[in-house]
């Protein structure tokens, strides 16, 4: 199991727990630590980590885990509106138990309000939506740099004309190449917005 896949197992649990026991119940209070643990562990190289979920696909920064395809996690946070989480530095226990509360109510785990108690203090956890072909990010932090991401599928299309060439020249088909155009195609279809009419064409 990768760090990545260990950290978001460990911050699914720590949910689960949460919604089950409640935020001040010994069990929280373990999950909590051991997604913290494992959170650190991941921040150890790398302090300022993402993920991006989508539709039956989770991004770590820009590469897809293969671990979890078809994780169920995934569509559950995208329905709640949690399309990207960002942890721009070292988080605390305090800082991660608010923000998972928070999750916990977005999600329907348990009952309550969606006002934003984890950001009652100061925090280095973001979330938010991802929106594509507005070349934009819409997290929950107005002072945090927005990132961008646009897709004209401009290099797709070129390797798609290259690929065809290569078959018509009797060689195989480019597995390598054809897969990262399909996981490419993907991640813009998911946006469901501005990349509809470039796939047509």
């Amino acid at each position: 199991m990768t760090n990545p896949v260990r950290l978001l197992t460990a911050l699914t649990q720590a949910l689960s727990t949460m919604g089950l026991y409640g935020d001040d119940h010994p069990a929280t209070t373990r999950a909590l630590e051991g997604a913290l643990e494992r959170l650190r562990e991941l921040q150890e190289p790398e302090p300022k980590l993402r993920f991006t979920f989508l539709s039956g696909e989770v991004l770590f920064g820009s590469e897809v885990v293969p671990e979890l395809e078809g994780w169920e996690w995934s569509d559950r946070l995208v329905t709640a509106g949690v399309e990207r989480i960002e942890f721009l530095g070292p988080v605390d226990l305090d800082q991660l138990g608010r923000f998972l509360s928070h999750l916990v109510i977005r999600l329907g785990l348990r009952p309550g309000s969606s006002a934003d108690i984890w950001q009652m203090g100061e925090s280095s956890i973001r979330y938010g939506q991802v929106t594509l072909g507005q070349s934009q990010v819409l997290l929950h932090e107005l002072a945090m740099p927005v990132a961008t991401l646009t897709y004209s599928l401009h290099e797709e299309r070129d390797t798609m004309d290259w690929v065809h060439q290569e078959i018509q020249n009797g060689a195989r088909i480019p597995m390598v190449e054809a897969d990262a155009v399909v996981r490419s195609l993907s991640i813009a279809m998911h946006a469901e917005q501005a990349m509809v009419l470039p796939l047509l064409q």
